[in-house]
């Protein structure tokens, strides 16, 4: 017999954030209490098995005279009263056009239209052990940067750095986990191209 749920309820009723109690029958024959942070409705709890996707996170780059730049947020963040830094993100409004969340994330936090959208990865969890939130990763080309329309609750302030400076970035600034790895994916992505095409990889001119 494997592990079973028996039920699960609701603790509080919050706008975006609520916490639940999952009762499961074990293996071994024993019941478990968990808690759990969740975006969803009592209805579309992970647990239940629902597969929508809760959020986005997006790597927006472009390209200028022969060389690549990423953009970074540099955002205040209230749980740990601090500024970090981290890529574009936000909530699924559109389960059918996850890429029209994308498009609007871009426009809202560095004010950037998309050339091209490429999904990274299947959708994952961030922390199963915390929440059943799902997340969706993107790389978009994008260019025309120009004016932010912030909510009255964001605070973000946007950071361009050279792709060849993403190593000494990550090792300097402390960066989101998730925003972490995409851009470490991207920068070795660039430098396997560039190898593939027999293009230089020295500091001085591989993004070239």
């Amino acid at each position: 017999m494997k592990s079973k749920l028996i039920e699960v309820k609701q603790l509080t009723n919050l706008k975006f954030l609520n916490m639940f109690e999952s009762t499961f029958l074990m293996e071994n024959g024993k019941t478990r209490t968990y808690y759990f942070a969740s975006r969803r409705s009592l209805e579309q709890l992970g647990c239940k098995n629902n597969k929508h996707v809760d959020a986005i996170k997006v790597l927006p780059y472009f390209r200028k005279k022969g060389k690549t730049y990423v953009v970074l947020n540099k955002e205040f963040r209230s749980p740990i009263n601090a500024y970090t830094y981290d890529l574009c993100a936000g909530l699924v409004e559109d389960q059918n056009n996850i890429e029209g969340d994308v498009k609007r994330e871009l426009l809202e936090e560095i004010g950037a239209t998309a050339k091209s959208i490429k999904q990274v990865m299947k959708p994952g969890h961030t922390t199963a052990g915390l929440t059943d939130e799902n997340i969706a990763c993107y790389f978009a080309e994008v260019d025309n940067i120009g004016e932010q329309h912030l909510e009255e609750t964001e605070d973000i302030e946007r950071v361009v750095v050279a792709l060849k400076d993403i190593p000494e970035f990550l090792e300097d600034n402390e960066v989101g986990a998730i925003g972490n790895l995409l851009l470490q994916v991207f920068y070795y992505q660039n430098i396997l191209e560039m190898k593939e095409n027999n293009q230089s990889v020295s500091k001085e001119n591989f993004d070239m």
